[in-house]
């Protein structure tokens, strides 16, 4: 139950359960 996810500037991540998202926070990536 993860969240594979790719950014616009191509960084790729797997977000899981609880995990924070620290790499988007006050950058304005949008997620496709």
């Amino acid at each position: 139950g993860g969240i594979t996810h790719q950014d616009c500037a191509g960084h790729k991540g797997t977000i899981g359960p609880g995990d924070v998202q620290w790499m988007t926070i006050g950058r304005g990536i949008i997620h496709s």
